[in-house]
């Protein structure tokens, strides 16, 4: 090692650093969800923050917020009507009006259906369907349809109704975990 590589490993240890800082500071500014004005007046922080919704339990705890359970009702009785309406005009020709399903399209209540879905997200059922349903046009329905069709294949599957329909929101959905108990 001579001596001109000393100052040039110090200026980059020093460029480093500050790299780290900024990361951090950044990082900050979104996980709290502020601009650094906002840092002058703390009170801001708690008044204009949003409910967090978080998927993973443990993480939940940490962060004092809480997550959606399937078996509290998740979607409304008036969601699942309109999806069942949805289901009958887009979907049961190839699912059946039973939702038993025929080949190549899957059983959609039973338990073929759970055994699938069991310890996946609402979300990730929503946007399975979102993407690929109808196959004929996938896309087709706007999103609070495919919620209410959501909700109809819940009610299906003997999830109870509850006073607030599925939001179309992604983290929220993937917060709430399709379980048997």
């Amino acid at each position: 090692m001579t001596d001109n590589d000393q100052p040039t490993r110090s200026r980059s240890a020093g460029t480093y650093t500050l790299v780290i800082i900024a990361i951090v500071a950044v990082g900050m500014i979104f996980f709290l969800g502020t601009e650094p004005s906002d840092m002058e007046e703390p009170d801001k922080l708690v008044s204009n923050a949003e409910p967090t919704k978080v998927s993973d339990p443990a993480a939940a705890a940490v962060l004092n917020v809480s997550t959606a359970n399937i078996r509290d009702g998740v979607y409304t009785n008036a969601q699942a009507r309109r999806g069942d309406k949805l289901y009958a005009e887009h979907c049961s020709l190839c699912h059946l009006p039973s939702m038993t399903g025929k080949e190549p399209a899957p059983e959609l209540a039973g338990d073929l259906f759970m055994s699938k879905w069991t310890g996946q997200s609402v979300g990730d059922l929503f946007i399975r369907i979102a993407t690929t349903m109808p196959v004929s046009n996938p896309g087709l329905l706007t999103e609070k349809q495919y919620a209410d069709l959501v909700a109809v294949l819940l009610q299906a599957n003997n999830f109870p109704a509850g006073a607030e329909e599925i939001e179309v929101d992604q983290d929220y959905m993937d917060g709430i975990k399709i379980q048997m108990n």
